[in-house]
């Protein structure tokens, strides 16, 4: 097997490499193996990250994907759709937004104003809608199995509500210190995810709560 594989050999995984559940979709089903000295060093890096908060950053840390919700509760009860499908719509118009955008472009939307953004974000909206109101599950508009995509579909279920949602950004890069690229790859997306989810517990945190304070650890700011 080759060293940066992400196969499972005869369903066992060479020594350096660990075998876990997807760490995308959470499905043990389905497992992936990991590179077990890349998780551990990513994990190291979003501790500090997360360490950096202050304790009002982590107490918002906690809330952080609940308060989302709430968001996209206002978002479904304004266009007549699940709550699932509201959070899905949110994510779509978050690409490259911060926080305070990302919302008033969501609301906008829902509002039936005009939108100003991109028109690929718009037709995303327009078919989360059609597919919920058809009684489609949602989430399949979006790639779970990996970059490019991951990044919406996770930031979405954890606003939904996924406690093991874990998004990875280009703040969530920093923090676990890669600083040479923007956007991960398929590999980096999941040992990210894993680091995350092996340290959640320490903090006393969901993998969505510790993903969300070391993000505001990177930041310096929770927008």
């Amino acid at each position: 097997m080759p060293k940066d594989s992400m196969t499972i050999d005869h369903g066992r995984a060479r020594p350096e490499y660990r075998t876990v559940a997807h760490p995308v979709t959470g499905d043990p089903s389905a497992p992936i193996s990991v590179h077990a000295r890349t998780v551990a060093r990513y994990a190291r890096n979003i501790r500090a990250s997360i360490d950096a908060c202050s304790p009002g950053d982590l107490i918002a840390a906690r809330e952080w994907y609940a308060d989302a919700r709430e968001v996209a509760v206002t978002i479904a009860d304004r266009l007549g759709v699940s709550v699932e499908a509201g959070a899905a719509i949110v994510s779509a118009f978050s690409p490259r937004c911060p926080w305070s955008r990302n919302v008033a472009l969501a609301v906008d939307y829902a509002s039936g104003r005009e939108v100003r953004t991109l028109g690929a974000h718009v037709d995303k909206a327009n078919a989360i809608v059609r597919e919920d109101r058809a009684g489609r599950d949602p989430w399949a508009l979006f790639v779970a199995t990996g970059a490019p995509g991951t990044k919406t579909y996770c930031f979405g279920r954890a606003i939904a509500g996924d406690p093991d949602a874990v998004t990875v950004d280009v703040w969530m890069m920093r923090a676990a210190g890669i600083i040479d690229r923007d956007a991960p790859t398929t590999r980096q997306y999941r040992e990210i995810s894993q680091a995350v989810r092996d340290i959640a517990g320490e903090y006393g945190m969901s993998p969505a709560q510790a993903q969300a304070a070391a993000w505001v650890g990177a930041r310096g700011s929770a927008d």
